[in-house]
């Protein structure tokens, strides 16, 4: 039997492809990034196991004229807040940058990060787990 070499099936999580709120700001001793304030965004899917963010705006964060560039996403840590429509309270995590897509003029998809989750509480993820699972 021929192993299946498409990361889609290697994943560890089940991944639903749904747009949910998020908040987000990268943690790091800088000054650009001490000041940061949570930014808006929503998410292109989830799974138990992490995010992708869809940002906004064409660059991650253009907030009193800095730009975060790519170094710095991976190089530092993700504060998320997850905003669950099934749940009164988001969800905190920290995450590490695992994947970075640029917007491409006539591509479907926008300007992202995708999250892997480095600490959530282990019911929060067990939570994301079944809301992933009540929605395929």
């Amino acid at each position: 039997m021929q192993q299946s070499t498409d990361p889609a099936n290697q994943r560890q999580h089940q991944r639903l492809q749904e747009r949910i709120d998020v908040q987000f700001k990268l943690v790091g001793s800088s000054e650009v990034i001490r000041d940061m304030e949570y930014r808006s965004a929503q998410s292109r899917d989830i799974s138990a196991g992490g995010v992708f963010i869809e940002l906004l705006d064409t660059h991650l964060t253009k907030q009193n004229q800095s730009i975060v560039d790519d170094f710095l996403l991976f190089k530092n840590q993700i504060d998320i807040k997850i905003l669950i429509p099934t749940r009164k309270e988001p969800i905190p995590a920290i995450g590490k940058a695992v994947w970075i897509e640029k917007e491409i003029p006539g591509r479907e998809y926008r300007h992202g990060i995708a999250v892997c989750f480095t600490e959530i509480n282990p019911e929060d993820k067990e939570f994301i787990n079944q809301f992933v699972l009540s929605r395929l």
